[in-house]
């Protein structure tokens, strides 16, 4: 074989084997992901599950910093600033950890 249909070839398994990594990445992605979602579901937790029946990492901490008086407003206040993002990373932190909650 010449050498550059040999780099050709080559190059083409490269090509193939870099493609079938990726599928394997993904592949071993989703599978976590299923994992994670099968275990939400046997906490109880589903597409159905009402937003006001679940408490989040955010939501807990927001309540013990206003139990020490800590504030949205107080925070703004003590650094001038228009808007602190408090609201946008209690959303991240409550996605990121929540759990259901029998009312």
């Amino acid at each position: 074989m010449e050498g550059w249909k040999l780099l050709i070839y080559f190059y083409g398994l490269l090509k193939n084997y870099s493609i079938y990594k990726q599928i394997k990445i993904m592949s071993d992605i989703r599978q976590e992901m299923d994992q994670v979602i099968n275990e939400l579901k046997n906490k109880g937790i589903h597409e159905t599950t009402n937003p006001n029946e679940i408490t989040g990492l955010g939501d807990v901490l927001e309540s013990t910093l206003t139990k020490f008086g800590i504030t949205q407003e107080r925070y703004k206040n003590w650094f001038g600033l228009e808007e602190c993002g408090c609201t946008e990373r209690k959303k991240w932190l409550n996605g990121l950890f929540s759990w259901h909650t029998k009312k």
